[in-house]
């Protein structure tokens, strides 16, 4: 009876050192970290290996563990576009970036494209009837690389606004 107590005692201990595998994304840096300034989480990593970045169809692999991501964009809270509100796809895109409203009411929609630097590349103000009409913006012509979209809805005196992060890939 005693040799069994040990026995058990020694399986659950065994159990609780027990781990499975995981299959999220690991990497080995030199150093690396991250904080809050000003209420905006940054990361940094150094010593991360180089090389290709891998892209499929809506989806991008690049090495290290700093990968893109959508976010919700920056502004006051309260003041921006629902999560409803407006579709922006394909996002990471090639040849043609989509805008498809749902906003059911005639207003005003204006977007301004940014490139990395800053730079303004593209600014439209459309009227919009219906208030889902599906906008078109070329992106053929620009570089590969990182874009942001900024997007106003003004309706009846009332304006809401998101900024989107674009990828442009081939």
């Amino acid at each position: 009876m005693k040799l069994n107590n040990i026995v058990c005692a020694g399986l659950c201990i065994l159990a609780f050192q027990a781990r499975a595998q995981s299959i999220g994304p690991a990497e080995l840096n030199a150093s690396g970290g991250g904080g809050l300034i000003a209420g905006n989480s940054y990361e940094y990593a150094i010593g991360s290996l180089t090389g290709n970045s891998y892209v499929a169809s809506g989806l991008i692999v690049t090495p290290g563990v700093l990968q893109p991501s959508r976010d919700n964009g920056t502004g006051v809270p309260g003041q921006g576009l629902g999560e409803n509100d407006l579709l922006v796809f394909p996002n990471p895109a090639t040849t043609l970036l989509l805008l498809q409203p749902r906003f059911g009411k005639p207003g005003k929609l204006s977007y301004v494209l940014y490139d990395a630097l800053g730079r303004q590349l593209l600014s439209r103000d459309v009227t919009l009837q219906a208030g889902n009409e599906r906008q078109e913006i070329p992106m053929a012509a620009y570089a590969q690389g990182q874009y942001h979209l900024n997007i106003t809805w003004k309706q009846q005196g009332k304006a809401l606004s998101s900024s989107f992060k674009i990828q442009k890939i081939q």
